[in-house]
């Protein structure tokens, strides 16, 4: 898994020399965004004279990151806002968004294939992560998605995957997931990882100014 990462970070940096590009610093020099395809960069980007923090720029994995516990990008933030909603609905009720992850890792009790690959069954590690899964303290029948056995391990930036035919399409950005084994005794913090991962994959759109000149979102921590 270590050589498939290095090499899909050799591979981002390879992409992103060959798109338009401003290096944009800060005073004391620091790049502080890569990407923007903006008027006037491409004798930047034929020469390739950007500079490239894959840490902190392409694949983001600081514990000052990841551990962050702002709500935006948490497990509960996510799956909530993927639940379906019904007639007259502005957000889900909590009953919905449970129902919506349950069937998710039901789906995961047979074959599943992803591109091509199958990943298989995983039935009896579904039911043991849902059976250990802690309960709302509020609502006991409920699944505590504050404290879902999910813990962020990555976020990346995918410029790489920005396609000629969808030019509003600045590639792909993913939230990266490891599954945890709950233990009630244990904060969260030590719960201990399974060899189950979640990637949530998102649309990244070309952001245009006023005056239509094409931004990318400021990708820097």
């Amino acid at each position: 898994m270590k050589t498939i990462a290095l090499a899909l970070v050799a591979a981002i940096v390879t992409t992103a020399c060959g798109v338009q590009v401003e290096d944009l610093r800060s005073k004391n020099g620091t790049p502080e965004r890569l990407g923007a395809a903006l008027e006037g960069s491409a004798q930047a980007a034929a020469s390739c004279d950007v500079d490239v923090f894959p840490r902190r720029e392409l694949l983001l994995t600081a514990p000052t990151i990841v551990d962050d516990p702002r709500p935006e990008w948490s497990f509960k933030s996510l799956v909530t806002a993927m639940t379906p909603l019904e007639a007259g609905q502005t957000s889900p009720r909590a009953e919905q968004v449970e129902l919506f992850v349950r069937s998710w890792l039901f789906r995961w009790t047979a074959d599943q294939t992803a591109n091509s690959f199958v990943a298989k069954a995983r039935e009896q590690g579904m039911r043991a992560l849902l059976s250990s899964w802690p309960r709302d303290p509020a609502r006991p029948t409920l699944l505590d998605l504050d404290r879902a056995p999910f813990r962020l391990l990555a976020i990346v930036n995918r410029p790489d995957l920005a396609s000629a035919d969808e030019p509003d399409s600045a590639g792909e950005g993913r939230l990266v997931f490891g599954a945890l084994q709950p233990n009630a005794a244990e904060p969260v913090a030590q719960w201990q990882p399974l060899p189950f991962t979640v990637i949530f994959e998102y649309d990244l759109p070309i952001v245009r100014n006023e005056a239509g000149v094409l931004q990318t979102r400021a990708w820097w921590a």
